[in-house]
């Protein structure tokens, strides 16, 4: 059997169980059930108690999480491990992936493995695990794992069937959810109405980050709350990018960890209020690694023009069409410049200068090849002797 409730509320029925099983064990009644580590959303109908009675008056109908519970007789664990990093698992087999202990680089596996737990062997589609390590060892375990060794807040709880009655049904039945412990359920949010009211307000106030005045999240955070509906033109760009977002593919360069972890998000079309933070964010570092991929896709084909100039040894003079000082470093003998140059028909050649040029007026270039030399896919001529006129 396959009970629906409120996600909001498993930490309390929890705390019910743990009372009602060490009741249950004196009359040696061994009922378990497992809440699903796969949560979902849902449109319900939610009702709240009146202050000071049992009574539920109607407080709206909204996308809440909801979790399924079914009944299971098995939870192992595992002991021993740090834990590393907290990783949340998303639809289309995304994650997101918060450092705890680890510091710098995060494997870019994490970003994309199943809900596995190597230490119980068990798979599930679960929604939560972490990175434990030991003795230079790394393994991936579930919640259960870690709240029977670690005291970490367990994904997965053993339920007896009397709770069935005493709680999961008095908090949600059907399409309504009723309130518990005096609590509030929050609310999911369409990831596209978060995305396109956060293009709204930057491309009135700018993108203000956490620390400053009025920042850019907290501005969605009060727009959703007076239920402001974002522009038509917002709604189409906001689509845009999570269509962009969701095709993303490229984790190595540029905003790849903040767009990385928004595709998790972007593909299960729903957020949590604790997730709007990230995508406040998202319209910018999109536009800012669009700038890149396309300055890069720029940078190739200007490298496909270039191809090597004369033979080892030969001396040679070019006319110019572009020159730039590129960077410098030092060594025993003092620092040397980098210059970069580029002839009329588009080759490029690269002097390791002890001296540094004035590149005022640069017509012609009069030097000997060093050697060719290729980086990023572009042909370099290296030069040396050089006199620049």
């Amino acid at each position: 059997m396959v009970k629906t409730v409120s996600f909001h509320h498993i930490e309390e029925i929890q705390k019910i169980l743990d009372r009602l099983i060490k009741k249950a064990k004196k009359h040696n009644v061994e009922f378990k059930y497992t809440v699903s580590d796969t949560t979902y959303y849902k449109t319900v109908n939610v009702f709240e108690a009146a202050f000071g009675t049992v009574n539920h008056y109607p407080s709206g109908s909204y996308q809440v999480e909801v979790v399924d519970i079914e009944l299971s007789d098995t939870i192992i664990c595992a002991n021993g491990w740090t834990v590393m990093a907290h990783i949340e698992h998303m639809e289309g087999g995304h994650n997101i992936v918060t450092p705890i202990s680890i510091t710098g680089e995060i494997p870019a596996n994490w970003y994309t493995m199943s809900g596995n737990c190597d230490h119980c062997n068990s798979i599930r589609n679960r929604t939560k695990t972490y990175i434990v390590e030991r003795d230079g060892n790394y393994r991936q375990v579930g919640k259960s794992c870690l709240k029977e060794y670690t005291g970490i807040f367990p994904g997965l709880a053993i339920m007896w069937a009397e709770v069935e009655k005493k709680v999961i049904n008095d908090v949600m039945e059907g399409e309504n959810v009723y309130m518990l412990f005096g609590t509030s359920i929050p609310k999911v949010y369409s990831v596209i109405d978060v995305i396109a009211l956060a293009i709204d307000s930057i491309s009135e106030f700018g993108y203000v980050k956490s620390d400053g005045l009025n920042p850019t999240k907290e501005r969605i955070y009060k727009m959703l709350k007076d239920e402001v509906a974002a522009t038509k033109n917002a709604k189409t760009k906001a689509a845009a990018i999570c269509e962009y977002v969701a095709e993303y593919e490229n984790p190595a360069l540029g905003m790849h960890d903040i767009i990385v972890n928004a595709k998790a998000i972007v593909i299960s079309e729903y957020c949590k209020h604790k997730h709007i933070g990230r995508l406040a964010y998202l319209p910018v570092a999109v536009e800012r690694e669009k700038e890149r991929e396309r300055k890069a896709a720029e940078r190739v084909i200007e490298a496909a023009k270039s191809d090597y100039i004369g033979s080892v040894g030969e001396k040679i003079t070019v006319e110019l069409s572009a020159s730039s000082y590129i960077s410098s470093f030092e060594t025993q003998y003092g620092y040397t410049m980098i210059y970069r140059f580029v002839d009329i028909t588009g080759n490029v050649l690269i002097w390791f200068s002890s001296r540094g040029i004035n590149l005022d007026n640069a017509k012609t270039l009069t030097g000997t090849i060093k050697n060719h030399n290729e980086h990023n896919g572009e042909k370099q001529t290296i030069v040396t002797r050089c006199k620049v006129s």
